[in-house]
């Protein structure tokens, strides 16, 4: 079995709703659960800051713990290495939002979150690494702990998403998706996933050829958004 820091001659068995990938699915499960059950206990006490600084600080410490393994391994470049896909944002921008209880960050990262994320964690670009491998881990915790942010946001501190945010989350995401392909254009990467497919089996493999899956995408996100926004229309 590969060691946990290991470089990349390590092997590469990851299997989609294998073991180890359902394990870290559960977990994830059963932490967003307990934030849910407990909420109440939590909110407007002690725990509720520590809760958010714990969250924050493990996203940002995952995030610079990934870097330093690829400098580690001279794996790091521009092209691949930036915090630049929308998780990689999401990260920062859920740790500022845990940090500073900003509804305005809330409104762009819970459609992100939900929707992109979630995904993310459910079919994760792991480059093929399994359990107990860095680069499986940083994975896992960083897309679980996107969307733990956002319910945490939700279920703890009462923020409620609006048409409004839906509709401003939607332009954001769009326009970041310009910036990437004009970036990705200029330096030969693939911020985004905007210029081809993740190597590793995902969702964009049923969603056509490029560019038809960036068209798929649109139509995925618009729709997947509104799902996780339905709710609180309806309450």
């Amino acid at each position: 079995m590969a060691r946990i820091f290991d470089g990349p001659d390590a092997p590469r068995r990851f299997r989609i709703l294998g073991a180890s990938h359902l394990l870290s699915v559960t977990v994830f499960v059963l932490l967003n659960a307990l934030i849910v059950v407990f909420r109440a206990r939590i909110r407007d006490t002690a725990l509720d800051t520590i809760l958010r600084l714990l969250i924050a600080s493990l996203l940002l410490a995952n995030e610079l713990g990934l870097s330093l393994w690829r400098i580690r391994f001279r794996l790091w470049t521009i092209q691949t290495s930036l915090p630049l896909h929308l998780c990689g944002v999401s990260v920062i921008l859920a740790a500022v939002m845990l940090c500073t209880r900003s509804f305005a960050v809330f409104e762009l990262t819970y459609f992100w979150a939900m929707g992109g994320a979630l995904q993310g964690l459910l079919t994760p670009d792991v480059e093929g690494y399994d359990f107990p491998h860095f680069r499986f881990l940083t994975t896992i915790i960083s897309h679980g702990l996107i969307v733990t942010a956002n319910l945490t946001m939700v279920f703890v501190l009462g923020m409620r998403p609006t048409f409004v945010s839906y509709l401003k989350s939607m332009a954001v995401v769009n326009a970041y998706a310009v910036a990437m392909l004009l970036f990705n254009r200029a330096t030969g990467a693939n911020y985004g996933f905007l210029c081809r497919k993740p190597e590793t089996p995902t969702l964009f493999d049923v969603l056509g050829p490029w560019p038809w899956y960036l068209l798929s995408l649109e139509a995925i996100a618009w729709v997947l958004s509104f799902l996780f926004l339905i709710p609180f229309l309806l309450v």
